[in-house]
């Protein structure tokens, strides 16, 4: 109860701090997922107050993105149009126990581990009016969950093919398997990808995944956040102009279903 409450405190707050500028001022909600239905109705609440999104970890404790439990808060996503923001943070406390000394990497890697339970599930295909993205991680990890991904579910269907399944692939067929790759889900515009502005690979990453699918963040003051972060962007020499234009709003404005400057 204590958590449900925080959640909706946090959610009024920002929404009367936005709603001051609301045509510059975009807000996403905050949900305890332990109480999925609450959670469900929290969302809908909040979209009537002007919220653009909800955001969540990439996994809790044992139970990943993608579990049956979560159903409610996925359902409600897709009724109502709201994109599911995974963002690091310590959802899985037990993990942070069983690797103290890499706490900050666990906070990260939930992210990835949200990114791999998604993209190994049919859950994108069960709500098709749902668009995810992933934040504050970087785009570097991208390249590499892909190529994992690609390279577990084409050992399952080959394993499919020839009925040689593991018993560890259990529960990638009770979740049902994808039916498409995380490269087709993001070029459909379902997958969107957050990134630093000083990301050594930004411009090979761009040149891959393409202009559309990159949600820019400034997200000052905040640690290690560079300065005029747009305007680092719009100085590197190694980004095509057209494509520094587009990953600084174009995906970013599709994620929130915001209108596009013309």
């Amino acid at each position: 109860a204590l958590n449900q409450a925080l959640t909706r405190a946090y959610n009024n707050w920002v929404a009367d701090i936005s709603d001051q500028a609301p045509d510059r001022l975009k807000w996403v909600t905050v949900i305890d997922v332990h109480d999925p239905d609450e959670a469900a109705r929290e969302m809908a609440r909040t979209k009537e107050m002007g919220s653009v999104g909800v955001m969540v970890l990439g996994d809790y404790g044992e139970k990943p993105l993608d579990h049956p439990d979560f159903e409610p808060i996925w359902q409600m996503a897709n009724d109502i149009d709201m994109p599911i923001n995974v963002h690091p943070g310590t959802g899985a406390v037990e993990a942070m126990k069983a690797y103290p000394s890499v706490a900050s990497d666990q906070f990260l890697m939930s992210v990835v581990r949200g990114f791999k339970s998604i993209c190994s599930s049919g859950v994108l295909d069960r709500y098709p009016n749902v668009k995810v993205s992933f934040l504050e991680t970087g785009c570097t990890w991208v390249d590499f969950a892909i190529e994992v991904m690609d390279f577990t579910l084409d050992n399952v269907r080959d394993r499919i093919e020839h009925g040689a399944l593991r018993s560890e692939h259990n529960a990638l067929m009770e979740r049902g398997l994808p039916k498409m790759t995380p490269l087709e889900y993001i070029q459909a515009g379902r997958i969107f990808i957050g990134f630093e502005v000083d990301d050594d690979l930004l411009p090979y990453m761009v040149n891959k995944y393409g202009t559309d699918c990159w949600v820019y963040a400034s997200d000052i003051p905040h640690a290690h956040r560079k300065p005029d972060s747009a305007k680092y962007v719009l100085n590197r020499s190694d980004l095509p102009e057209d494509a520094k234009n587009k990953i600084l709003w174009h995906g970013t404005a599709k994620l929130y279903g915001l209108d596009l400057p013309t």
